[in-house]
């Protein structure tokens, strides 16, 4: 009678074991599924925001190419194609106008990608998730001698926390010009007529 009690104590011992054994199995294959879907979710917003900054960086190389090298058209264009705020535009017309607008124009967006009326107080402004930084300081002489580059360093990134997301170098040929005719100096027909009788 004791060897029956003993054969149903260790059937039902080797029961919850494997019991505990297939729970334990479920929770490390749920822990997984768990992860891959959260690096799933974080590959597809990474994806989306690489998607609207590569979409927003051509934007203002576009507009760029189009006002011909020209920074203040160039921005212009830019914001209008953006929809940009009206205090915003009417600004930069206004810096533009008198000749004080600066060599960069920040812009800063908010989650869905809106543009927001804050600029350079992104600091202090919790909407703006996102920036995209227009610079036009670069360097305008060319390979050659007397050839000009216009040039555009587009840059889109996150706000919070700072991070660059693309980047978009743009250059432009403006076109040849003549040292002497920049240094001011006229080259008249007689000038050279006399030159070659000499």
């Amino acid at each position: 009678m004791a060897g029956k009690y003993r054969r149903k104590g260790s059937k039902t011992s080797l029961f919850l074991i494997e019991l505990i054994i297939s729970v334990f199995f479920f929770s490390l294959a749920g822990v997984v599924c768990v992860r891959l879907f959260l690096y799933a979710a974080s590959v597809s917003r990474d994806a989306s925001e690489l998607s609207h900054a590569v979409l927003i960086a051509q934007n203002a190389a576009e507009s760029f190419l189009c006002a011909q090298g020209n920074p203040e058209e160039a921005s212009l264009l830019f914001l209008d194609s953006m929809n940009a705020p009206a205090g915003l535009v009417s600004a930069y017309k206004k810096d533009a106008g008198t000749g004080t607008a600066a060599d960069t124009l920040l812009l800063t967006f908010d989650e869905k990608w809106t543009l927001t009326d804050a600029g350079a107080d992104m600091a202090e402004d919790d909407t703006c998730r996102y920036y995209v930084l227009l610079d036009y300081s670069g360097e305008e002489a060319g390979g050659s001698a007397g050839d000009h580059m216009s040039r555009l360093r587009i840059e889109a990134g996150r706000t919070s926390p700072s991070s660059i997301l693309y980047e978009l170098p743009v250059a432009y040929y403006t076109g040849r010009q003549d040292p002497a005719l920049q240094a001011g100096e006229s080259v008249t027909d007689g000038q050279e007529t006399g030159d070659k009788q000499e």
